[in-house]
């Protein structure tokens, strides 16, 4: 093959390349994107025995542009029991996930707030007859140690890690369909171990047990 034609062939490839990352990249939304107050019927003022209440130095991601792009709508709550036992309660909806917009995983937003991750186990759990492939992490920073239960559904798949996102992401792109995406995290800094994952395991339970139809959809997927 003579030189020229070698890079036209290589020119044409590039190009169509181009195109179909192009195509790829257009956020398309695949759901009706959910508003505050469809998050607010997954986290009322209460639950079971758990009432809201105002608690200090929730974990954010850095605010930004980007953030404001990636979420439809958050609601962050703090909860206590009638024990007096607490916890932190944050879901964020994204109705576009692409490979520029993404959830933020806890365990990119905690390391960039200060904390140390010091374990990361995979669990499931089982909430609105659905078994829910989820995560519990531990981070310390300073003084401060939480225990974080977190699941993340992209479309109607619940990917553990970044790269199983991405994989879901890519799959909905070639069935025509941009996937949207939730985040549920809940956390606790009064207990450690198993006590502070039955605690969070109670909590979901008790929410997943309450909500309405239309805000399990959202969690827990069709």
């Amino acid at each position: 093959m003579k030189e020229f034609d070698r890079r036209q062939m290589l020119l044409g490839l590039a190009l169509t390349a181009g195109a179909g990352l192009t195509w790829i990249s257009r956020p398309e939304r695949r759901a009706v994107a959910a508003s505050a107050a469809n998050l607010a019927e997954a986290a009322p003022d209460r639950i079971g025995t758990w009432q809201s209440v105002t608690l200090p130095d929730f974990v954010l991601p850095v605010a930004s542009n980007l953030e404001n792009a990636i979420y439809d709508a958050q609601v962050m709550k703090g909860y206590r029991n009638a024990g007096g036992q607490s916890l932190y309660c944050l879901i964020a909806y994204g109705s576009i996930q692409n490979y520029s917009l993404q959830l933020h995983r806890p365990e990119v937003c905690y390391p960039s707030s200060g904390f140390t991750i010091t374990s990361l186990t995979d669990i499931a759990i089982t909430l609105a007859g659905r078994a829910i492939p989820a995560r519990i992490m531990v981070a310390q920073r300073g003084n401060r140690k939480e225990t974080v239960l977190f699941w993340t559904r992209v479309a109607d798949a619940f990917p553990r890690s970044q790269w199983e996102v991405r994989r879901q992401i890519f799959k909905g792109f070639f069935s025509g369909k941009l996937s949207d995406g939730v985040i549920v995290r809940l956390s606790t800094t009064e207990f450690e171990g198993e006590a502070a994952i039955a605690q969070l395991r109670k909590f979901a339970s008790d929410a997943a047990a309450t909500m309405p139809s239309s805000a399990a959809r959202l969690l827990f997927g069709n």
